[in-house]
């Protein structure tokens, strides 16, 4: 037996730097550089000539202090060119503590039979989790959290001779490695303490260019463990080594996550009575940088909430969604293997290796109803499937995912990925050869004699080998946990008409609860304009190497030899992901339409508009305009045979501000990984 426990301590500093308000900005006072010099506006002074609110929230008050005493504890404190702010930089203390025990034991049961086992047990733990900034935002406030892992390794084996040519080994092994990321916090943190208590929620307050006092409300928690049983049987006769034998792996992993309270966002929403304050006659010579400041900073200190972003997690137990609530995803996947090779000396100074290993990888599964998926016509959209445009050879100017006018398609949906239902067919051919040889030659010619030298000095050795690889477990949970079913929106804000009557105020306590939202999952689940869809190939094809090596060696005397070899590799097959967002602009008419949509606005411009009033939109016959049928099929979902009406174009998304370059953000290669907005997936690459 052998035993052997090792540990690792690190104490260590890191800098962190802070933006906080100036004490005048912290007691409302307003500071902005105009005509040369600094001017000061008393925004509760502002406010009360205004019929505004004119006192700061109590919370936000009290939060500000407490980070303005909690600079007095340590660091330094300096000013930054914007009179409002400053920089506050000091020192976290952080604890890395790692223990590495190991164990390894060997029975010989009998004299044919000997057992043996290993054990790995690593853990680490770093508190606070500087890595993930997860550390307190200013010293001594509550919110910090720690980072755990394990490293779990289990090895046994059985190895029992059955004869005198006849050997057996039976290994059974299993791999862990959970790690937990601020499993420790709780939503007491943000409400219930006697410092930088935020009410219960996440405060917003760098809406006013500071740092938020807490870092997000997020723990999480993963582990994919691994269980493998392996036997081979080795049979020596004659001149080959015959080995025999099958493996059969399982691997799982979880992903725990929550969002422990609702996110406020402060600030002054469109239509808030108070935005009219901000102007420069009550700021004379401010730009429109300095108004915005100065909107945002009354608007933290009063804490108007413009914004509440909170969830609603799948619970495993109960299948129902709840507010705030933990959610996990489970996978599953296994694997069987097959193999027979021999190791054949054909000669005294030829050995041939040949060998064949058969494998069968199952499908990626669910283990819980938390997934959704959909099919390649959803993702297709309503302009309808095109056979072949997801390969990367795909023609741009037939394969256009957006068509003006072409609806043979449907609107995505989703269906429930439940548990123990595999996320594509299973891919039989995975037949992986492999053949070698070490061949050590002499020669009687005078030349080739002194090249390769005695018998032994001179060896040859090649080899070729194909090998079939299991992916990483997130590749699959990543595809799916993108979509909707684990996890819905919950949140509330002008834009989706259910914050209420403006203002809307931190104080008022009463008015800041969850909106309605389903508490089950009703599928098929539809997908907002904006969201995602994220499949993987249902002809999915395993990915492979192929490896292959030559090389040639000759002994230089008795203690030195020299060796050349060329290895390569190449790798077939491999997982990607595609984004099936629109790439091609030219041919679906987008790019002449956004020239139409420039030019039309450019005569709005010339027709004496002003500022934000100008609009882009089609205002009828004679006016130097034309009818924009894909801005305003997508602004309101609007026919483009109504395209002409000058009266279908009266939304305020037609106005000058509204109006963004999408050559900006056009990414011509759509085979990129998927970013935001995309219809995706995993599949082989086709190459």
């Amino acid at each position: 037996f052998f035993v052997t426990y090792e540990e690792f301590r690190q104490p260590q500093d890191v800098t962190r730097t802070r933006t906080i308000l100036t004490p005048q900005a912290q007691a409302g006072v307003f500071r902005y550089e105009a005509g040369g010099g600094v001017r000061t506006v008393d925004l509760y002074a502002l406010a009360l000539a205004n019929g505004q609110l004119a006192s700061g929230d109590p919370t936000i008050l009290q939060l500000l202090a407490d980070i303005r005493s909690s600079t007095g504890t340590t660091g330094s404190v300096t000013d930054q060119t914007d009179p409002n702010l400053q920089r506050y930089s000091f020192n976290v203390a952080q604890r890395s503590h790692n223990r590495y025990p190991t164990v390894r034991i060997d029975v010989n049961a009998s004299t044919r039979h000997r057992i043996s086992g290993s054990l790995n047990w690593h853990t680490f733990g770093s508190y606070p989790d500087t890595l993930n900034n997860r550390d307190p935002v200013f010293p001594g406030f509550p919110v910090a959290g720690n980072q755990l892992s394990e490293r779990i390794n289990v090895s046994t084996s059985l190895r029992s001779t059955l004869g005198s040519s006849l050997v057996n080994e039976l290994r059974v092994g299993g791999s862990g490695a959970p790690v937990l990321f601020s499993n420790e916090l709780t939503p007491a943190l943000w409400g219930g303490s006697s410092v930088a208590n935020q009410g219960g929620f996440q405060l917003g307050i760098s809406a006013a260019g500071i740092s938020n006092a807490s870092s997000a409300p997020t723990p999480a928690s993963r582990n994919a463990k691994t269980l493998l049983v392996e036997n081979t049987l080795n049979l020596t006769t004659g001149s080959h080594a015959f080995s025999f034998g099958g493996a059969w792996t399982q691997v799982d992993i979880w992903l725990a996550n929550q969002t422990l309270l609702p996110s406020l966002g402060l600030g002054i929403a469109t239509g808030d009575p108070a935005e009219g304050m901000f102007n420069t006659t009550n700021f004379p010579g401010a730009s429109t940088t300095n108004l915005n400041a100065a909107r945002a900073l009354y608007a933290v200190l009063t804490g108007r909430v413009n914004s509440i972003s909170g969830n609603a997690g799948l619970s495993e137990a109960t299948g129902e969604y709840v507010y705030h609530g933990e959610r996990f995803q489970r996978g599953r996947m296994r694997e069987m293997d097959l193999y027979a090779s021999d190791n054949w000396r054909l000669r005294p100074n030829l050995t041939i290796n040949y060998g064949v290993r058969y494998g069968l990888q199952f499908p990626f599964s669910a283990s819980n109803n938390s997934y959704s998926t959909a099919t390649v016509e959803d993702v297709w959209g309503v302009t309808g499937y095109q056979p072949g445009c997801e390969l990367s050879n795909a023609t741009p100017s037939t394969c256009s995912l957006f068509k003006a006018g072409t609806l043979n398609g449907k609107e995505p949906t989703f269906i429930n990925l439940g548990k123990g239902v595999k996320a594509y067919n299973v891919d039989w051919n995975n037949v992986a050869p492999s053949v070698g040889f070490n061949w050590t030659p002499t020669s009687s010619n005078a030349f080739l004699g002194r090249l390769m030298g005695q018998q032994g000095d001179f060896s040859l050795r090649g080899a070729w080998s194909r090998g079939f690889s299991r992916e990483g477990m997130t590749n699959f949970t990543g595809v799916f946990g993108g979509n909707p079913g684990v996890l819905i929106d919950a949140s509330r804000s002008p834009a989706l008409g259910n914050l209420g009557a403006l203002p809307v105020l931190l104080r008022e306590t009463t008015r800041l609860g969850p909106p309605a939202f389903a508490t089950t999952p009703n599928y098929p689940l539809s997908d907002t304009i904006t969201g995602d869809v994220s499949i993987i190939d249902p002809d999915l094809q395993v990915p492979y190497a192929d490896s292959w090596s030559l090389g040639v060696q000759r002994a230089l005397g008795r203690t030195m030899a020299v060796e050349v070899r060329y290895v390569g590799t190449l790798s077939r097959q491999g997982l990607r992901v595609y984004n099936f967002n629109e790439a091609n602009i030219v041919d679906n008419g987008f790019l002449q339409e956004f020239r139409n949509a420039q030019a039309n606005l450019q005569s709005h411009i010339a027709s004496g508009c002003v500022g934000a009033a100008c609009s882009f939109a089609y205002r009828g016959p004679g006016t130097g305009t034309v009818p924009l049928p894909i801005y305003l099929g997508y602004f309101s979902g609007t026919p483009a045979a109504l395209a002409g009406s000058a009266a279908a174009y009266t939304s305020t998304l037609f106005r000058n501000s509204n109006f963004v370059n999408p050559l900006a953000q056009f990414n011509p290669n759509p085979f990129t990984p998927a970013g935001t907005n995309s219809n995706t997936g995993l599949a082989g690459d086709p190459t």
